[in-house]
Formats: structure tokens, sequence, C-alpha cells
């Protein structure tokens, strides 16, 4: 029996400029209507798109590479996995010895000292939406504002245009560390901001087992050219997973 079905949002459900097609939508209908749990699996913030969420009937939400679950039904937060102050202080300590940008996500705020890159294209996609409860702040230094304010951390993102992959030794050396790399080059080119660019996300290491949330069937939906390990590890185990590409929503 499937229990849930789960599905990435950028590339996947959203077409350009996060408008969700009707035959999603017809889909995601379906879905509900046949007492499946519809879920987002998605490595954005659960501000960004907690409204997006609650409109098209979704179940439950696997935000930021799963260090926070949502029950959007009933809004319990299930989970939630912060960064420690010392390793967001190790992350911007590396970014500013090579000169790279970066930003930080907590529940409701992205915090930055300029936006250049993915929190530019955040900023630009939520500055006329009221209903999105993110703010921007603007800060001199993200490092001693991080000292000072000591600020719940959800997400941390390291970005430049390009040759972020010369990280790897350096975040080699901090196990508590998740780390994913994302190109947005070439036709996956950021056409909201107009840049091409590469982005380090991370977040604290996966839960522990006691953490995580059991089905026995899981299906997951994925843009092509994603790697099936973006799934997070908050979500084990399955006696089966199906991953099924983006064709699913037309041929279902």
């Amino acid at each position: 029996m499937i229990k849930l079905i789960a599905s990435d949002l950028d590339g996947t459900m959203f077409e350009k400029g996060n408008v969700i097609p009707e035959t999603n939508l017809k889909a995601i209908n379906d879905i509900n209507n046949s007492n499946i749990n519809f879920t987002i699996c998605t490595g954005k913030t659960y501000s960004l798109f907690k409204n997006i969420c609650q409109d098209i009937g979704t179940g439950y939400g696997i935000f930021g590479n799963g260090n926070q679950i949502i029950n959007l039904k009933t809004g319990e937060e299930i989970y939630r996995k912060l960064l420690k102050n010392e390793d967001v202080l190790f992350c911007i300590n590396t970014a500013k010895k090579l000169n790279l940008h970066v930003h930080l996500y907590t529940n409701k705020e992205v915090i930055t000292e300029k936006l250049l890159y993915m929190d530019l294209r955040n900023f630009e996609l939520t500055k006329n939406d009221k209903n999105i409860d993110l703010e921007f702040k603007i800060v001199t230094d993200i490092q001693k504002y991080v000292k000072r304010e000591n600020p719940e951390i959800l997400k941390l993102v390291i970005s430049a245009e390009k040759d972020l992959a010369s990280l790897k030794k350096e975040f080699a050396k901090n196990k508590n560390l998740q780390v994913n790399l994302i190109r947005k080059v070439d036709k996956y080119r950021d056409e909201i901001i107009g840049k091409e660019y590469e982005f380090k996300f991370v977040t604290t290491a996966s839960p522990s087992t006691s953490s995580r949330i059991t089905f026995s069937i899981l299906i997951c939906i994925y843009p092509s050219g994603h790697s099936k390990a973006m799934i997070p590890a908050s979500v084990a185990p399955y006696s089966l997973i199906i991953f099924c590409p983006k064709a699913f929503w037309t041929s279902s």
C-alpha cells in the first residue's frame, strides 16, 4: 500500500517563475483524493513555500534537505535540526578566506552582507508577495553578527560564479556538516537574476535513526539530472523506493 508520494519543487512540480502547471495540480488533487500523503521534499526553507504548500493541500513538508519536517495539515513542527554556532562560524571563516559569498537562513530570515546569488533570487521571487513570511536582513559583517546575535541557523549557503568543488577538502575537516553542490549553469542558468553560478548549501549532518519517519513504500518524484541521493536521511528506511522522473506527472 502506498502511504506517501514525495516530490521536489524546482524543475519538477514548478515551471519557471514558481508556476505550477494545471497537469501537476490535477495530479496532486488525484493523490489527495486517493488518501495518500502528498509531501514536498526540498532543499528550500519552510517560510519560502509555506503558503504554496498549504494552498495545494500538501500533507507534509521536508525542508532544508531534511533539517525541518512540518505537518502542513496542523502546522506542527515534527523535526528541526539547527546548525551549531561553531559550525556556522567555521563555514563563514572558510568562505571569507576564499573570498566567497555566504548567506544564512533562519526560520523566517535570510541574513547576508549583500544580495548576490541564491539570496538575490529568493528576494526577487518574494519581494512582491506579501503572503510569504520571509525577511531579508542585510548586515555589515556576517561573522560578527553571528557571534553577537547567535541566530538559529537552519541552512547556510556559499556561492560563487564557479569552482566551488575546491571546497571539498575544507569541509571534509568538519564531520558535523552535510554539504551539497548545485550548479546553476547552461540550461539550468538562473533566469530570475540572469546569472550562472554554483552554490553549496550546508546543513547539519543526517539525524540519528531515532528521529526518522518510516514508511513502507515511498515514491519520489525528481527532475531529470538530479541525484537520487538528494532524498534526505530523515525519511527512512523504505521497504520499496520508486524513483519517478518528472514525466510521472503527465503520465499518471
